[in-house]
């Protein structure tokens, strides 16, 4: 599997990039303040829609995303959720902080389309998806409608062809009038995804007006962040602030630690080694719970505090510890390990453990005497059964 990793942006963010390529967008502006709010939905006579600015999926129905005829109705809005946190189906409990708000003219809408593309992991190849039911989150259409989505790979070295385009907008039955418009808006996507080494473009939706203009009535980009070297731009959006709060709290301990969606946390020096650990998770049927790299050198302290990050993780079922003795000793790991049971005596989820290299066989004595579900094994192979014997046993 393709691990990726990527920096996501807000959709005003997005939508200045979008703007910056000449792809239009409705006229609007980032505030910060409910007075800001105030004062920019009255240029617009008070209609306008309001939209919490979250690094999440499924705002509207939240309740971040808000439709007004009144400049004093979307202040009042915005005082009131401005330093919130707004939870969706997506954040868990804690939610997603509430620093700003996009404000936006109410568009008079006549139809709405769907337009992202993405990385397919397995060919290697960039994609593209179009689809008449715009607005509704693409997962609900490929299971009510899946005869709507309309799918293009695109060979990088050639990009979108005219064929291509010609198909889509023939199979989407759009009006002669729009169909040009409609041409160009993809192929204008295409180089922006492309000329800015995106990983996601999406726009949900792609509106056309009554007045008959084509706009990006919502936009989220992921940049790859192995390509923000080549764009200093886009360095800036990388706040700290906008960060899962594990995740800062890992960062600011100095570990390589990215939080995922699933059950096996994972303990790993070596990116290289990490990514392969992640990879033999995913075999057993279950995901991994994060990325974590604590590093070649890193001592019992780090190891110490990268295990406190995972075990204070609830959702986590299993704790994985892959080790490849070198600067790191494993008997450095082994004593970590001992160092947790102190703060966890009760802890009985189990630690998988493969610890091969320096010290290996003085670590497996350490461990001997732990009161911990320690599970020793020999290579990777033998720590994906062990997980997927335990965690099928407790589904």
């Amino acid at each position: 599997m393709l691990w990726r990793f990527e920096l996501k942006l807000h959709e005003y963010q997005s939508k200045n990039i979008l703007s910056q390529e000449l792809i239009q967008i409705p006229k609007g502006t980032v505030c910060f303040d409910p007075n800001a709010v105030y004062e920019f939905a009255d240029t617009l006579n008070g209609k306008v829609v309001v939209k919490a600015q979250v690094l999440t999926g499924g705002r509207g129905k939240a309740g971040g995303v808000k439709i007004f005829s009144s400049s004093a109705q979307a202040k009042k809005f915005a005082s009131s959720i401005l330093g919130t946190n707004l939870v969706t189906h997506q954040t868990g409990n804690d939610g997603a902080l509430v620093s700003s708000v996009l404000v936006e003219e109410l568009l008079e809408i006549q139809q709405e389309l769907y337009v992202s593309i993405s990385i397919d992991s397995n060919c290697k190849l960039p994609f593209l998806i179009v689809c008449a039911a715009g607005g509704m989150d693409i997962e609900e259409i490929a299971q009510i409608s899946p005869e709507q989505i309309l799918r293009e790979d695109i060979d990088p070295l050639f990009g979108l062809k005219e064929y291509q385009l010609r198909k889509l907008i023939k199979l989407l039955a759009l009006p002669d009038d729009q169909s040009d418009s409609f041409r160009k808006f993809l192929s204008a996507i295409w180089d922006t995804f492309q000329k800015n080494d995106f990983s996601l473009l999406e726009i949900n939706p792609v509106v056309i007006t009554s007045d008959g203009r084509l706009l990006a009535a919502d936009a989220k980009i992921e940049i790859d962040d192995d390509a923000i070297f080549r764009h200093k731009e886009y360095q800036k959006f990388d706040n700290d602030s906008e960060k899962d709060l594990v995740e800062k709290r890992a960062n600011d301990l100095g570990l390589n630690y990215i939080k995922l969606d699933g059950e096996v946390g994972c303990v790993v020096n070596g990116a290289g080694l990490a990514m392969a650990t992640m990879d033999i998770v995913n075999e057993t049927g279950f995901q991994p719970a994060n990325f974590l790299d604590v590093g070649g050198g890193a001592d019992q302290q780090k190891i110490v505090d990268s295990l406190r990050i995972i075990l204070e993780e609830k959702h986590i079922q299993a704790i994985l510890i892959n080790i490849f003795g070198g600067v790191l000793r494993c008997d450095v790991v082994a004593n970590s390990i001992l160092e947790i049971e102190k703060e966890y005596p009760n802890e009985i989820r189990p630690f998988v453990i493969r610890m091969l290299g320096t010290n290996s066989e003085i670590a497996s004595q350490i461990l001997q005497d732990t009161k911990l579900n320690i599970i020793m094994v020999n290579n990777l192979n033998e720590a994906s059964a062990k997980i997927k014997s335990f965690l099928s046993s407790e589904i």
